[in-house]
């Protein structure tokens, strides 16, 4: 589908809007551009921003990017994850699912943004519609490119979304985010490859019905970048987005990309095929 419109960041990247436009990110084959935007000068007017879920994979990358631009940024926690917070960041302690009880505090801290990363339910878009509708000036809820997918009861993302993009009051960014790897990956998605590259292997094996599959994947630090993006552009209010490469690869091909650029012997790993079967 031809996008609609594109509007460019003042960073040089751009969002693409369409119906449910697509937020993307341009780097070299299997090269993440790191958090360099961390580091450049501030851009922005200061806001001030709060992360739910702000010491876990993804949030704690988008804490560090916010606060090194210069933002007022608060975590909202109940503080049982080891994170190091940076002096400038207030933690906030509190439970998600019962964001009632600390409405105070978070409506002390006053805000312009609040990022939800722990949005799963129903029930939770309301709360956090409830809560935070009345004194906050947009909501980015984060979903998931599987959105249409039901998973449990307890993972429900177009109920959410729906929740979302129909509140009164208040201006909302859903962000569907694509499978997400990286430092920290619990899941560890390409844990099993990366091991057999480090370990020499000449030649890396995977499952058949892999070779040629495509999924949007990201770095988490290419995401993350993504999401503050969205959350202090003006632009991106009342939208939905697509996370994700603007060229995905098969699996085969992320595996070679990742393997050129792997921690290993560059020898070794220009060298190296690819193959299924194992």
């Amino acid at each position: 589908m031809k996008p609609e419109r594109a509007f460019k960041l003042k960073t040089g990247r751009s969002y693409v809007q369409s119906p449910c436009a697509t937020l993307v990110y341009d780097t070299p084959a299997g090269v993440p551009f790191a958090i360099t935007w961390m580091a450049a000068p501030k851009l922005e007017d200061t806001m001030k921003i709060v992360v739910i879920g702000g010491t876990g994979f993804i949030g704690s990358s988008v804490v560090l990017g916010l606060d090194a631009r210069g933002h007022d940024v608060a975590v909202f926690s109940r503080g049982e994850r080891e994170f190091k917070l940076p002096g400038s960041v207030t933690h906030i302690r509190g439970d998600r699912d019962r964001l009632h009880d600390s409405r105070e505090a978070l409506q002390e801290f006053g805000h312009d943004a609040v990022v939800d990363f722990i949005l799963f339910t129903e029930a939770q878009a309301e709360g956090l519609v409830e809560v935070m509708a009345p004194f906050v000036e947009r909501i980015v809820g984060i979903s998931s490119c599987d959105v249409y997918r039901k998973y449990a009861d307890d993972y429900e993302k177009i109920l959410v979304e729906e929740v979302l993009q129909g509140a009164q009051g208040v201006s909302t960014t859903v962000l569907r985010l694509p499978a997400v790897y990286g430092p920290g990956d619990r899941q560890r998605r390409f844990g099993h490859y990366i091991r057999q590259m480090k370990s020499g292997a000449d030649t890396v094996r995977f499952p058949a019905d892999k070779a040629e599959w495509r999924f949007t994947h990201g770095f988490v630090e290419n995401v993350a970048a993504a999401i503050a993006e969205a959350t202090v552009h003006p632009a991106a209010s009342d939208r939905t987005f697509n996370v994700g490469e603007s060229v995905t690869p098969t699996f085969k091909e992320r595996l070679q990309q990742l393997g050129v650029n792997a921690p290993v012997d560059r020898r070794t790993a220009l060298t190296r095929t690819f193959e299924w079967g194992g």
